[in-house]
């Protein structure tokens, strides 16, 4: 081919994209890709000093590439290439709006855009051929994936089979029998996140319990509150994992609804009533829009009206002084359905001064832990505990985990020398590293375990009356987020009457006392 006389700037970039799923399938790979483009832009006469080679291990679904981002950050400069070189057009993208998109991009700037395995013109006919081959390209993938879809369900549905890994925490995908199984160190952290939760503590405090603890973070990452909080919404922990949530449709990501999706029965790991202690917590601690709250509401979450049933929620009025105040979400919104009549109206219900109401249902509270010796007993023991040591028994329950898992290892690792499919060198090195990380979780449980039993002998020699009145104290003393999270604790609800009575449901899971609902004392 005649070369062009050559300008003061002078080069061309090769473009290389494959993912996963298009190198096993069509046989695609950066390597061979890179090698024909290489070999055609020699072939034009340019030195290999003057080729620039981009590349992507991603989707061709998205323009969001890496690769992508720079070759048209490339295009867009003032000294820009003079050709780009592409293997095939579905190298650029695999939808024919985002391949017409970047060739006009390209073409418009003046750059010269060449396939190896397709002949581009940039004529009238030339731009036909081009948009019919990508057209029935993307018609002929989109069958493609319907078929391999239709596969992947018929296998969950008949056979319970998955054909790929959820990456769901606290599971492994075992791609030999295609189903979840139970990941003995993870699943300890799944439980005692749930058990931390219930126990009333914030998604952003259980993060920061397991990165004191040195806990690996899901995918190698690190441990944020959001990451609890999904683990914590995530029902398939109660045994049924909800395959197919999502839908990728032309491109297009959609949510399938809740009865497209097929459930998967796997290993539960948590019980229902802990994953509904731990949605209270959660309910609690939710961030809401708008201007944040000048004190955290006693009752968020958990009142309700005594008219109409729906939940009670706080707010507060500007004046020259700001009040605050309960109301029922019925009279608020949009009203409720009148049973009778079969027709919706706003709730009638009064307003709630919300520091009064507060206080009356604090001192229900108060007065319901001095009165009961076994409940003071079992609250001391277990707030003392998670007190000392939630971080410190988070810390013994990975390790002894990991010590678990690493006894495991060893007897694996000495099966494999056995059989002699590792020699004795990798052995022993290998060997020696576990049998050091065991050491050190040896003398970490130790220390912890000898610390719990200091608590526990310290706990044992108190005096219960000495107890009982420190606790009074503290319960007068306490801070309002304090407060909220012991009534969290003991508080199933609290119904909001009709006649300005409060009355008090209390957790009986929870207490070791059998009592009924309670009446506050006092008409508010």
């Amino acid at each position: 081919m005649e070369r062009k006389e050559r300008t003061a700037f002078r080069r061309a970039v090769i473009y290389a994209r494959v993912s996963t799923e298009e190198q096993a399938e069509r046989g695609y790979s950066l390597e061979s890709q890179i090698e024909a483009c290489l070999a055609r832009a020699l072939k034009e006469g340019y030195a290999k000093e003057e080729i620039l080679v981009l590349q992507d291990d991603a989707s061709g679904a998205t323009l969001n590439r890496p690769g992508l981002n720079a070759l048209r950050e490339l295009a867009a400069a003032p000294e820009r290439p003079e050709r780009i070189i592409v293997y095939d057009p579905d190298r650029l993208a695999r939808k024919l709006t985002y391949q017409l998109l970047l060739t006009d991009e390209f073409i418009k700037r003046g750059i010269e855009l060449e396939f190896v395995n397709f002949e581009w013109k940039n004529t009238p006919e030339g731009r036909m051929f081009y948009q019919l081959r990508g057209m029935f390209a993307e018609f002929e993938r989109e069958k493609i994936r319907e078929r391999t879809m239709r596969g992947r369900l018929t296998k969950l549905k008949h056979y319970g089979k998955l054909s790929w890994d959820p990456r769901l925490y606290g599971y492994r995908f075992d791609a030999v029998n295609d189903v979840l199984v139970v990941e003995p160190e993870e699943s300890e952290i799944v439980k005692l996140i749930f058990r931390l939760s219930a126990e009333g503590h914030s998604g952003e405090q259980i993060a920061r319990m397991l990165a004191e603890a040195g806990v690996p973070a899901p995918r190698g990452s690190v441990w944020y509150g959001s990451t609890v909080t999904r683990m914590l919404n995530n029902r398939a922990y109660l045994g049924t994992y909800m395959a197919y949530k999502v839908d990728y449709h032309q491109g297009f990501r959609r949510k399938r609804a809740e009865s497209e999706q097929v459930p998967l029965s796997i290993e539960p790991l948590v019980s229902p009533e802990l994953f509904e202690r731990a949605q209270r917590t959660l309910s609690m601690f939710r961030t809401r829009t708008g201007r944040p709250s000048v004190k955290p509401y006693l009752l968020s979450g958990i009142g309700l009206c005594g008219r109409c049933g729906r939940p009670v929620s706080a707010g507060s009025v500007s004046g020259k002084t700001r009040r605050a105040y309960y109301v029922c979400a019925g009279k608020r919104k949009s009203g409720y359905l009148h049973v009778e009549r079969g027709t919706f109206r706003r709730c009638e219900s009064p307003y709630w001064n919300a520091d009064v109401t507060d206080e009356a249902v604090w001192n229900a509270v108060c007065g319901y832990i001095d009165r009961s010796a076994d409940l003071l007993g079992q609250w001391l023991r277990s707030r003392r505990f998670r007190e000392m040591s939630a971080g410190h028994m988070l810390q013994w329950k990975w390790a002894n985990a990991r010590k678990q898992s690493i006894r495991k290892q060893l007897e694996r690792l000495l099966d494999l020398y056995l059989k002699e499919k590792l020699d004795r060198a990798a052995y022993e090195a290998k060997k020696e590293a576990l049998e050091r990380e065991l050491r050190v979780l040896e003398e970490r449980t130790d220390a912890l375990a000898a610390a719990r039993t200091e608590e526990r002998n310290l706990e044992d020699d108190c005096d219960p009356a000495l107890w009982r009145e420190a606790l009074r104290k503290a319960l007068r003393k306490a801070p309002a987020d304090l407060r909220q999270r012991l009534v969290r604790l003991l508080v199933e609800e609290v119904r909001f009457g009709e006649d300005r009575t409060l009355t008090i449901r209390w957790a009986k899971a929870r207490l070791s006392e059998k009592s009924g609902d309670s009446q506050s004392d006092g008409r508010l």
